[in-house]
């Protein structure tokens, strides 16, 4: 490959000039060369992005904005391969170091750049992606974008490395069929890790509950908490005692899970009181409307102060039993259903003494 034709080539002039040999010459005619094409291109580029800002800023998308966020954390590097490439092609094409073309290693550069560029711009698409259409249907999924973006930047790059490689003159096809031997041979060591990931992957995308939802796993009360953290292993699950609970991902992707956050964190609690034959249930349910009432005034959890159902619903062998209903702001407020249960005795003993 010879020199540019489109750009002058005035390197003979300058080493005319210069009172060094031949090599020094052509490297201080090099540098000059980089330093002029930097600023060149520099400028260009800072122009061309002053105009492309102010064409985006009239758009109502953010698509563009996250493309030129993209392009301007790579400006920098671009400019200074691009001057380097421009300089070294306009002095010496034929440059050769240790026997290997100085040519083949900024081809080889290029492929890497070429790599790093892509996956910004991947990454920039995923950005905006999550910030303009995701919250139209559902939640964001910051962990998922991210193992995604991971995921495809390997991608980019692993396929970067093998044309560097094809291009160094490396026979690939063994070292893929001997790297696709030890991947098998590593998945099977890792199959449960492997399992929980996927599993995890899962948990992500399907999305059951997220970081901060309070969950209830295999209806089991001793098994219920606030999900700390959703790991490719394992998710942690925070007790109201203080207390983790580590459980594998592949175990909790096949649990029955109630979040009590979906679809809002509001919700009714019922629980049951009961009366004797002797009480009126007129009578019995006019106490139990004082008692509520109390409730729903004086206590700072309650989510809806107006809402409230207490009618009456079995007869059963020794006692009539009433169901009431009220509405909490979530399920870990002090008087959630949990929380009322365990006062269901003194309910009873207050509505007996109020009907007495």
């Amino acid at each position: 490959m010879g020199r540019l034709d489109f750009i002058p080539d005035f390197s003979a002039e300058i080493k005319a000039l210069l009172p060094f040999n031949s090599d020094v010459g052509l490297f201080v005619v090099g540098v000059v060369y980089f330093i002029a094409l930097f600023l060149i291109l520099r400028t260009l580029g800072y122009i061309g992005m002053r105009i492309v800002d102010r064409l985006s800023g009239k758009t109502k998308t953010t698509f563009d904005d996250h493309i030129i966020e993209a392009a301007k954390s790579v400006m920098n590097i671009l400019v200074i391969f691009l001057a380097a490439f421009l300089a070294f092609f306009m002095v010496a094409p034929e440059a050769a170091i240790f026997g290997y073309p100085v040519r083949e290693v900024f081809i080889m550069l290029g492929i890497i750049l070429a790599a790093h560029i892509a996956q910004r711009f991947v990454l920039a698409l995923l950005r905006w992606y999550e910030d303009e259409l995701a919250p139209m249907g559902r939640p964001k999924r910051k962990e998922l974008f991210s193992f995604i973006n991971n995921i495809i930047k390997i991608g980019i790059y692993a396929t970067a490395l093998t044309i560097v490689l094809a291009r160094m003159g490396i026979e690939i096809g063994p070292l893929l069929a001997g790297l696709g031997v030890a991947g098998l041979a590593v998945a099977l060591a890792l199959q449960d890790s492997l399992t929980n990931l996927f599993a995890g992957i899962h948990i992500l995308a399907d999305k059951p509950f997220k970081v901060g939802d309070f969950i209830i796993v295999d209806n089991d009360e001793s098994k219920k908490g606030y999900v700390e953290e959703i790991g490719w292993r394992s998710t942690r699950i925070r007790f109201p005692q203080n207390n983790v609970l580590i459980v594998p991902n592949a175990k909790l992707a096949s649990s029955q899970i109630i979040n009590t956050y979906q679809p809002s964190k509001p919700m009714s609690i019922v629980f049951t009181v009961g009366a004797s034959y002797e009480d009126k249930p007129d009578k019995v349910i006019k106490v139990i409307n004082r008692v509520i009432d109390r409730i729903l005034k004086n206590h700072p959890d309650i989510g809806d102060r107006e809402f409230k159902i207490v009618r009456l619903a079995d007869y059963k062998d020794s006692s009539i039993d009433y169901v009431i209903v009220i509405k909490v702001k979530e399920f870990m407020a002090p008087v959630s259903y949990t929380h009322l249960r365990a006062h269901e005795t003194s309910l009873h003993l207050v509505c007996r003494l109020l009907l007495e």
